[in-house]
């Protein structure tokens, strides 16, 4: 599949990567496998979903969330050593990202953490209840 190799940020670095996993077992992926400049990579992937380290990491990155947007619903999971996804409520997502990005990347350099902004499931962008997305159909028989 073409995506950015576990640990690596940066969209740029998007390229064609090989990912092993046991079949068997129904587990994360074991590996990647990709190339870099001229050299082959095999990296092990370490996505234990459970570990103490990632736990304490997710709830250090909610707290610190919570104190500066003022809710308490936030939630966060780690994608990777150096990237995590949070979930916040739509109306704070501007106020965390700020203008031209640059609170998020305060918070970011704050928390040594890439962030990926979401709203919660079940709250997409546009898709409030009723919402037909062309208000023209509202008045029609």
């Amino acid at each position: 599949m073409v995506k950015i190799p576990e640990g690596m940020t940066q969209e740029d670095l998007a390229r064609p990567v090989i990912v092993v996993r046991d079949f068997k077992t129904s587990r994360p992926p074991l590996y990647e496998i990709y190339s870099y400049g001229e050299q082959v990579v095999v990296v092990p992937v370490n996505r234990s979903e459970a570990t103490g380290v990632n736990s304490l990491a997710a709830q250090k990155i909610e707290e610190d969330l919570r104190r500066f947007l003022g809710t308490q619903e936030v939630k966060a999971e780690l994608l990777s050593g150096s990237r995590a996804r949070v979930f916040v409520p739509e109306e704070y997502i501007p106020k965390l990202i700020g203008k031209k990005g640059s609170t998020i990347s305060e918070v970011e350099k704050r928390l040594n953490i890439k962030l990926e902004v979401e709203p919660p499931a079940g709250e997409a962008r546009g898709q409030e209840a009723g919402w037909r997305g062309d208000k023209e159909q509202d008045n029609l028989p």
